[in-house]
């Protein structure tokens, strides 16, 4: 039971996060600029209001993920570790970082309030940006990753595989529910405003994609280390769970990219570009709707492809933490062939 709640804890706090970053990153580089919406303004009180509700739900999971820990370490149940989480937090590794986290949390919180009239400000938004990272980098420091040591290459590269997931799938968050709405939402489509946006998003998108592929193949060497591994182990099989929804994802990415972003420019007028060999296969192999060459009708489709992303990328860190709470499939094995060796050494006796 305490594995499933661990679980579901740290799967609320991996998408609140990612929602933060996502949000910041694309008020920052994505959302529509003043001068591209000049009769409305720059709103974008809807992705301030999500912003605040995964604080919320971050400092909420930090606290039972705190008491959790607490349990696993002292080995008490958890309504009988309230004595200890001092000796946790003041004592252990995990203490410390999880008290620097919620600093960081608290100044993130104040920021966000006290500095309300300044949102659309870049001063206000690198802030909010770099502390987002850095409480990216406090999840990172008490993964499987920090069994290297802090600022290890495994840590490392574990925290921009999170932050890389995160500007991705947190991106896809906002553009759904904030970003898209808000610009669909005139009787009269900008279509040319909202291609602009797409392929933004698409380009940082791409670059996400690219980082986190590298790391994954990283920490897949790292925690996995054989096909054997993958195959026999409890994190071997979620991480082909993982692997296969990522793949899926990748694809419906791949449509918006090849084909939505390009259809969406040229219904505003503007230069869809080259697509390449990859972008021709797209184009060939992938459905397109039925009317092409309505503006709204194609933007109602990209934003129903986009949601179905976000909803992709909830399920991946899902399965995200739940590899977590398990043995790495390396550490896995190990013990298994050191069983297997006592039972045969027994078994000779």
């Amino acid at each position: 039971m305490t594995f499933f709640v661990h679980g579901v804890v740290t799967w609320l706090e991996f998408v609140s996060l990612a929602a933060c970053i996502g949000i910041v990153v694309c008020r920052l580089l994505v959302f529509p600029r003043r001068s591209e919406l000049p009769e409305r303004g720059n709103s974008f009180t809807n992705g301030w209001k999500l912003f605040g509700i995964a604080l919320v739900l971050i400092f909420a999971g930090s606290a039972v993920d705190l008491v959790l820990r607490t349990a696993s370490m002292s080995g008490r149940p958890v309504s009988a570790v309230f004595p200890v989480i001092s000796t946790v937090l003041l004592r252990t590794h995990y203490g410390r970082v999880w008290m620097i986290r919620i600093a960081s949390l608290m100044l993130l919180t104040l920021l966000l309030e006290a500095g309300s009239k300044y949102r659309d400000t870049r001063v206000f938004l690198v802030s909010a940006l770099f502390l987002t990272l850095f409480i990216a980098a406090t999840r990172s420091a008490v993964g499987h990753a920090s069994d290297a040591g802090d600022f290890s290459v495994a840590e490392i590269m574990d925290w921009f595989h999170l932050v890389a997931a995160s500007v991705w799938g947190g991106g896809l968050f906002a553009l759904s529910a904030v970003i898209l709405p808000e610009i669909m939402r005139p009787a009269d489509l900008p279509a040319s405003l909202l291609a602009s946006v797409a392929g933004r998003f698409s380009r940082l998108a791409g670059a996400a994609v690219g980082i986190v592929a590298l790391t994954a193949l990283y920490n897949a060497w790292l925690h996995v280390g054989s096909l054997k591994g993958l195959w026999l182990t409890p994190y071997g099989g979620t991480l082909i769970i993982k692997i296969v929804l990522f793949f899926l994802l990748i694809n419906l990415g791949a449509f918006n990219r090849y084909v939505s972003v390009p259809m969406l420019k040229q219904l505003g007028g503007l230069d869809p570009g080259s697509r390449g060999f990859v972008g021709s296969l797209a184009v060939r192999f992938m459905p397109r709707p039925k009317d092409s060459e309505d503006a709204r009708g194609v933007a109602t489709w990209f934003l129903r492809s986009v949601r179905i992303e976000a909803i992709l990328v909830v399920i991946i860190f899902f399965f995200a933490a739940i590899l977590i709470q398990q043995v790495p499939a390396r550490h896995a094995l190990h013990a298994m062939s050191g069983h297997g060796h006592s039972q045969s050494m027994g078994n000779n006796r």
